[in-house]
């Protein structure tokens, strides 16, 4: 029996705020990444500070790292804040493989919960791609953390990409539990989950980062053979394509 108007507006706001709590958790796992690092440093600097402060030497090199600890989790703060603003892509020529390296940092705690091993198939002579880093490389750790949650006894997720046609592909593709072919399209949808754990926002999130750079997001996929996600991105805006010409 379909649920009524004021049931269903109910149940699906809160299905709404279980997934927005969801990414939070993703994000906040994140930023504790970035932020933990620093930290580890600004540590060690105080310790210094304490055992030699007679050491003008060590006294300098310690206020360097301290300004530059904080400067890292100042700018951290700074790229979470202007994600969750859902701010138009902010484009500047940026290394592929280093936002895919970066993305598998972020995630490397899920990928060691979860018994995963993470390949990548990258070309040296892989062009940089004009972009928002910010959104590309939180378009990777979704994809990935995704892959996570579909392989919870392990599994491989491998990370490919290429340059054709003036366009960067790129491919994030897992040895999961797969997804039904008519639920392929349906994961993008927010209020869609597709596995026991976790929700579809991340990969809304995901579908909306690649649609604000010009690009497509498909996934191609069966139960029981792993899910393959492709990307295609521009690798110059279309306004940069038009103002060269």
């Amino acid at each position: 029996m379909p649920l009524s108007g004021t049931g269903s507006a109910g149940s699906q706001e809160q299905l709404l705020q279980s997934q927005r709590l969801v990414v939070i958790g993703e994000m906040a796992a994140m930023m504790a990444h970035e932020i933990r690092n620093p930290l580890a440093g600004m540590s060690l600097c105080l310790r210094l500070l304490r055992d030699h402060e007679d050491d003008a030497a060590t006294r300098r090199m310690c206020y360097d790292d301290l300004a530059e600890g904080i400067r890292r989790i100042n700018d951290t703060v700074t790229r979470a804040l202007d994600f969750s603003k859902a701010r138009p892509p902010s484009p500047s020529r940026c290394s592929v493989a280093r936002m895919i390296a970066h993305a598998q940092e972020l995630a490397a705690t899920s990928l060691r919960k979860s018994g995963v091993e993470f390949h990548t198939e990258l070309p040296d002579d892989l062009p940089p791609i004009t972009a928002d880093s910010v959104h590309l490389e939180q378009l990777f750790v979704n994809l990935i953390l995704n892959a996570c949650k579909a392989m919870p006894n392990g599994g491989r997720v491998t990370v490919r990409a290429r340059a054709e046609g003036g366009m960067l592909h790129a491919e994030v593709a897992d040895t999961g539990v797969g997804i039904a072919p008519d639920h392929a399209e349906r994961i993008f949808d927010p209020f869609t989950s597709h596995f026991a754990v976790g929700a579809g926002l991340g990969l809304a999130l995901c579908r909306r980062i690649v649609n604000a750079h010009g690009g497509t997001l498909h996934v191609e996929s069966h139960p029981g053979t792993g899910s393959t996600f492709r990307i295609a991105l521009p690798l110059e805006p279309p306004d940069a394509s038009r103002a060269a010409d």
